[in-house]
């Protein structure tokens, strides 16, 4: 996904856009620090919201799907081939 951003930190909003992507089951999304989008789903069960920075081998294995954000996902990248 290029970029996941909310106008607006409503959870209501969050929820539509899980549908929208068929996200169901436990999921992991790895996006930019983002307030609206850490408020709106901070409420959701089975959600995780985690930047690329803070991710680790525990958090990837856990969940049922992993949404990354392309820049992110690049981030990580960039982070694994370093190591």
């Amino acid at each position: 996904m290029d970029d996941l951003k909310l106008a607006s930190p409503k959870t209501k909003d969050f929820v539509g856009l899980m549908s929208t992507l068929e996200l169901t089951g436990t999921t992991l999304i790895v996006a930019p620090a983002d307030k609206n989008l850490t408020l709106a789903s901070r409420n959701i069960e089975n959600v995780t919201l985690a930047t690329s920075d803070s991710l680790n081998t525990y958090d990837i294995l856990r969940p049922d799907k992993l949404l990354f954000t392309k820049s992110a996902f690049e981030k990580v990248e960039a982070r694994l081939i370093k190591e």
